[in-house]
């Protein structure tokens, strides 16, 4: 959370940056953040994952995700400033705006997949075969988000969120 504000107060998740900046930013980030994490992987796989060395290796891999977010937010600051901007803006901003609603349909989703009141498909899967459950996620909540807002003026945990907080029925449209 400091690091956001710090990042927001310098400018750079307000849009301060020009282009060429926001990629170089990114740049950086994602290689250290892969070299950082990769190193702390690769030392906790020679050593087999033993408790001995597995917070020597969790640490750097946990140091090594701060710089890839870095990499990640200049990523999408880059891509923001390029070609696709009209498209991410129609897209991803659905998401947005339907945060709280989509964190608890995920929420919902993975633990009926993952635990015992549903398939019980936790620690059945790895790394590589998670992305099959993820990526469908994140494709149906896209495209349900799009559709949803295309619609809707709020998202439908939003809306009961909103009426309660103004003590009034908010409307549905937009």
């Amino acid at each position: 959370m400091l690091l956001g504000m710090g990042l927001y107060k310098s400018g750079v998740l307000s849009g301060g940056m020009d282009r060429r900046w926001n990629g170089g930013f990114a740049l950086i980030g994602l290689t250290l953040g892969l070299a950082i994490t990769g190193w702390g992987f690769q030392y906790s796989q020679a050593h087999d994952w033993s408790m001995e060395v597995f917070f020597i290796g969790g640490f750097f891999r946990r140091l090594g995700m701060v710089f890839l977010v870095l990499g990640y937010v200049g990523s999408i600051l880059w891509l923001c400033e390029g070609p696709v901007k009209s498209w991410l803006e129609r897209w991803l901003a659905p998401l947005g705006r339907m945060a709280l609603t989509n964190y608890l349909a995920q929420t919902v989703i993975c633990t009926t997949l993952m635990y015992g009141h549903g398939f019980g498909l936790f620690s059945s899967l790895g790394r590589a075969q998670l992305w099959l459950v993820v990526v469908p996620i994140w494709v149906v909540q896209i495209l349900a988000s799009k559709w949803w807002m295309d619609r809707c003026a709020f998202g439908p945990i939003e809306w009961g969120w909103r009426s309660l907080t103004y003590w009034r029925i908010q409307p549905w449209s937009p």
